[in-house]
């Protein structure tokens, strides 16, 4: 298997200067840089879209937004577990053939495990 090729962000950034001043063809300097006249592209995309910021390297990412992937990645395990609990209330409430809304339903379990729980731990 052939491994990645990686291009530092100077090489990259003078790959799509050398593209934008258009005397060349991009599969001209891609084939003569060493990689495919998409990947060109797609970086000339990136510094459109983001200008300097474009290429930010691999690694760690600082401050503000390693927290804010990290808090992203727990919102989505907690609205995961959310959905599993509102889906099972939901499915209990339709079995126990109760008039009782699918949350009063859930908490009522819960309550009654959790005394259950409770007399376990007391015997």
């Amino acid at each position: 298997m052939r491994q990645r090729k990686r291009f530092t962000r100077e090489f990259k950034v003078e790959a799509v200067r050398l593209l934008e001043q258009g005397h060349r063809l991009a599969s001209e300097i891609a084939g003569e840089l060493g990689f495919r006249r998409n990947q060109l592209y797609k970086w000339q995309e990136q510094v459109a879209k983001q200008g300097k910021a474009a290429f930010p390297g691999s690694g760690r990412r600082g401050g503000p937004a390693e927290e804010l992937a990290r808090l992203q990645r727990e919102l989505a395990r907690v609205q995961g577990g959310r959905d599993i609990l509102k889906k099972a209330a939901a499915y209990f409430a339709r079995e126990a053939g109760k008039k009782w809304s699918a949350r009063i339903f859930f908490l009522n379990v819960f309550h009654s495990h959790r005394m259950l729980l409770i007399g376990r731990n007391q015997l």
